[in-house]
């Protein structure tokens, strides 16, 4: 439950964020843009490299203060693996902020339609509903936070022996193998969970920055 609620708290801080902010960021953003003081790629870039170093000391700082409180697998391997997939899962949540703040024609919008795009994808992940019907599994694929889910998970237990007294007729998982298949995370790889983290941080991204271009000669033509 723990590594649920930390993928959810690093998606829902990023995109909120961006929801707030950026609808008015854009307005000024338009404005000299249309004034040539600077272009759209260039704002864009920017603002992507620089807020970049804060995107990811903050989401390891926080995954730092409660993860050997917790008593998540006690390993660097296991922290800095467990740590890129909270960093990325934060960004792929700010690109979809930042796209959604970029189609959205008001703050309030944006700020509603955040919530409808995430809450799904929430709910798809695997740990509130794992039999998911047919006709819904192409959403749950869609959802990065299933793949954020799936890698921690395998981050904490794959291969992980557990501290249980196996001689108990109660205790009937032992490793951490038996907790993934237990949940269904059945052939899954941490190298697939970043191929599709970073594909979509740069999907999103591409998209946001290709709309903002088209947004910009509207407003000029008009």
């Amino acid at each position: 439950g723990a590594l649920f609620f930390i993928i959810v708290n690093q998606s829902m801080l990023p995109m909120m964020g961006v929801l707030h902010s950026f609808p008015v960021e854009m307005q000024l953003v338009m404005r000299e843009s249309q004034a040539s003081l600077y272009s759209v790629t260039a704002h864009f870039l920017t603002k992507t490299f620089v807020e970049l170093p804060f995107m990811v000391f903050f989401p390891v700082l926080f995954l730092a203060i409660p993860y050997w409180m917790i008593g998540f697998r006690d390993s660097a391997e296991a922290f800095w693996t467990l740590a890129a997939i909270v960093v990325w899962t934060s960004l792929v949540a700010q690109s979809f902020g930042l796209l959604i703040s970029a189609i959205a024609p008001s703050l309030d919008l944006a700020m509603l339609a955040g919530p409808l795009v995430f809450i799904p994808f929430m709910l798809l992940a695997g740990f509130f509903v794992q039999d998911i019907p047919i006709w819904l599994e192409w959403l749950q694929h869609c959802s990065f936070v299933k793949w954020s889910f799936e890698g921690a998970m395998l981050a904490e237990f794959e291969d992980r022996v557990l501290d249980v007294n196996a001689s108990s007729p109660n205790v009937t998982i032992t490793n951490g193998n038996q907790v993934l298949d237990e949940i269904g995370i059945t052939n899954a790889s941490l190298t697939r969970t970043f191929a599709v983290l970073i594909g979509y941080t740069v999907l999103l991204r591409l998209l946001t920055w290709q709309y903002l271009i088209y947004r910009s000669r509207s407003k000029v033509q008009q």
